[in-house]
């Protein structure tokens, strides 16, 4: 091959490996380009990780979460800051309990639909956490109709889901029945679920006088109480020191999902299952 023609031929195969390399590089560009307009996104903002656990099992790839309060504080006591307004930028759905003092701050800042979840009773509690699912379920097909069959498919299997680990802790459960207990206020209704006697209530800690507290031990002792539950997000060891003077078990719960997978609620309900198991074992 003549010298000219080969230094054409090189040229050529250069030019050919620049221009399929463009070809791959644009295909790729197009590809990523089509999937984010395939998937239309609707962000919401949830208050707490309640009502957010839930959305991000039947939202899923269709939605883009944002929860305000962190799981491990009390909501009722939150303080907005600006970086929680921030969070509402683009937000179409604002999902919120009711008994949030702030939210009326948040709801005003932003043009998102506000749509309140009322549903009564402690959400950790499996049955009406299951409704409030549902409630959930129809406030996402409301705001992104397209996406309805894929939220409607997903609270079925969230549902499942749900009565499948209940179906795991039947056994555990059926060992809390009629344990004497005083608790949280805010422990009490998932603490009834789970079939717990409920001899007293208490408040939050800056609640507890010392005049209650000797109330609560004399009625421990007299009613043979054999644990004392707090509640994490309001005060963690509100009822530690009752539970020693009279030697009483003690634990804490969660009253809300911690952690930010799709079955963070489980995994919270299943902990505090166990923790509740742990304190009595078999020789309540």
């Amino acid at each position: 091959m003549p010298k000219a023609a080969w230094k054409v031929k090189m040229i050529l195969v250069r030019e050919m490996k620049v221009l399929r390399s463009f070809v791959i590089i644009l295909l790729i560009l197009l590809l990523c380009g089509c999937g984010e307009h395939q998937l239309e996104r609707t962000k919401v903002v949830a208050t707490t990780s309640l009502i957010g656990s839930i959305v991000r099992a039947i939202g899923a790839e269709r939605v883009e979460l944002a929860v305000i309060v962190p799981s491990g504080m009390c909501p009722g006591h939150f303080d907005v800051k600006p970086s929680d307004v921030i969070k509402l930028s683009g937000a179409e759905l604002i999902l919120y309990h009711g008994w949030e003092r702030w939210i009326g701050k948040l709801i005003s800042s932003s043009k998102a639909r506000a749509v309140m979840m009322d549903v009564k009773g402690n959400w950790m509690a499996p049955d009406v956490h299951i409704k409030a699912a549902g409630k959930i379920a129809d406030a996402l097909c409301n705001v992104d109709p397209k996406g309805c069959k894929l939220f409607k498919g997903n609270l079925k299997r969230y549902k499942d889901e749900i009565k499948s680990a209940l179906g795991e802790m039947e056994e555990k459960l059926s060992r809390l029945k009629g344990a004497k207990v005083i608790c949280s206020k805010m422990q009490e209704g998932f603490l009834r679920w789970a079939g717990l006697k409920i001899v007293a209530t208490y408040g939050r800690p800056e609640e507890l006088t010392t005049r209650e507290m000797v109330r609560l031990v004399k009625l421990a002792r007299e009613k043979k109480v054999k644990l004392f539950v707090d509640n994490l997000q309001s005060g963690p060891k509100a009822g530690l020191r009752m539970a020693e003077e009279v030697k009483a078990k003690h634990v804490t719960l969660t009253n809300f999902p911690l952690g930010e997978t799709r079955d963070s609620y489980i995994i919270s309900l299943r902990e505090n299952v166990e923790k509740l198991v742990e304190a009595l074992g078999c020789g309540r």
